[in-house]
């Protein structure tokens, strides 16, 4: 259920299994409790037989053979161990390695992710890069299968702490998702607790599976320019998902918000098609690292009864605040990934996204992001190098006070990947410029447009993931 069973295969399992299967070669017999086949591997060379007896002096006679002892009964040999071929720089595992039976039931699965950064930007001028600030983001999660149509899911998240002016050194834990599965069959599942919003490409990526270092549609000094949801993109809620055609085909359709009996369900919805290779889980990534050719293309939409609301000042001292004027919000969205292989010479990505919102006091009219990146072959000693760019524009909804548009905000990233093991181990240096153009669609509009807030960035990132 969680996003590594995008590729089951644990690094651990690899990086050891080396060492693991020689001593399980001297343990002798007992190694058949232990032995796991990987696939794709090589055989260990059989034991050596034991030495001949001496040759005989000339002239002597033929001695006895000597005499061999019975063997014991119920001993065999040991058996041969295969091990795993190496994973090159690079690369990732192509499989999970085969357990000796099938996993029992119930089970648990478990792992953990970090992300750091340092962040060299000003702090009392945005546009230089003379302060320096670091953020982390980690998360530990568990998932399990009581039976074959009933999993769980748990996540804990620090959330993306440091980076902001007055922060401490803390760092606060919250339960990120938590979810509870009914999987009868791929094609039809529910999932119900805290989990994902899904109505876009991104959503089921998370920043973990992105291309660039920063998630889409997060703006300085502006809200999100995003389909809805509650924090880090989750909500209270149940969704019916499943991947027919298995996985070239995907839906998703969820009534969230579900926490608070006051508020009308947002409805969210998705619908894609994989071509070439398929995406079959619950999760994906929005980049393969040129593992796969895909042509993905989706569409999304959300709805809300009342679910535009204007922003009200808080109530002075010994009043009542003023009742918040409501809409009903709407969001459409479509995108389109490409990744395409080109043998020996790596692999290009192309990626691109648009949002509409509806609703009087959503802050964004439209939103768009375009992204083009390639993927170096594997340099031998070294590992894949990824250059990317991206650009986003947003539209505020917010007009002046002659109905003039306000200029739309433009953002720029520029990033290097050096990637050891794709999504599960890579370094970023990501070079950002932003223009943003904001005002709130609760206030009055503003008699002249305001000036764009500018900013430069460069971030040194560092990722890491249990496969």
């Amino acid at each position: 259920m969680h996003e590594r069973q995008q590729t089951r295969g644990s690094f651990t399992n690899f990086a050891g299994a080396g060492i693991m299967a020689w001593s399980l070669l001297a343990i002798a017999p007992a190694a058949t409790a232990f032995a796991q086949p990987a696939a794709a591997a090589e055989s260990a060379p059989p034991e050596a037989p034991p030495p001949l007896p001496p040759a005989a002096a000339e002239g002597a006679g033929t001695p006895p053979p000597p005499a061999m002892p019975a063997p014991a009964p119920g001993l065999v040999p040991p058996p041969t161990v295969s091990v795993p071929a190496p994973i090159p720089i690079g690369g990732v595992p192509k499989g999970p390695v085969p357990p000796a039976s099938a996993p029992a039931m119930p089970n648990i699965d478990f792992g953990g992710r970090l992300r750091t950064a340092f962040r060299f930007q000003g702090s009392s001028d945005p546009k230089k890069l003379n302060d320096v600030n670091q953020t982390l983001s980690a998360e530990l999660y568990a998932s399990g299968q009581i039976t074959p149509m009933w999993r769980w899911l748990v996540v804990l998240t620090t959330n993306d702490a440091g980076g902001a002016a007055g922060q401490t050194s803390t760092i606060p834990v919250s339960v990120l998702d938590a979810v509870a599965g009914f999987t009868p069959i791929p094609e039809f599942q529910i999932y119900a607790g805290r989990l994902l919003v899904m109505a876009d490409r991104y959503s089921p990526s998370g920043p973990w599976g992105l291309d660039e270092w920063f998630y889409p549609g997060l703006f300085p000094g502006a809200p999100p320019a995003l389909p809805k949801s509650g924090p880090s993109g989750r909500d209270y809620g149940v969704a019916a998902w499943g991947a027919p055609l298995g996985g070239h085909m995907k839906y998703y359709l969820g009534a969230y918000q579900l926490q608070d009996p006051t508020l009308s369900p947002l409805i969210s919805g998705r619908l894609q098609v994989s071509l070439l290779s398929p995406e079959p889980n619950w999760f994906h990534r929005t980049t393969y690292y040129g593992e796969r050719d895909l042509i993905s293309i989706g569409v999304g939409g959300q709805f809300q009864k009342n679910g535009s609301v204007m922003t009200v000042p808080p109530a002075m001292m010994g009043m009542m605040p003023p009742a918040a004027m409501l809409d009903d919000y709407r969001e459409v969205n479509a995108d389109l990934i490409v990744e395409k292989r080109m043998g020996d010479a790596g692999a290009i990505s192309l990626e691109g996204a648009y949002y509409n919102f509806h609703g009087l006091y959503q802050p964004w009219k439209w939103s768009m992001v375009a992204a083009i990146a390639y993927n170096s072959p594997i340099l031998s000693g070294i590992g894949r190098l990824r250059p990317s760019f991206r650009f986003q524009q947003a539209q505020a909804r917010q007009v002046t006070a002659d109905g003039a548009s306000l200029d739309p905000t433009r953002v720029y990233d520029a990033q290097l990947t050096y990637s050891v093991m794709h999504w599960f181990a890579h370094v970023v240096v990501n070079f950002r410029h932003y223009d943003v153009t904001y005002a709130s669609a609760s206030a009055p509009a503003p008699a002249a447009a305001p000036s764009a807030i500018g900013g430069n960035m460069i971030v040194l990132g560092v990722q890491l993931w249990d496969p």
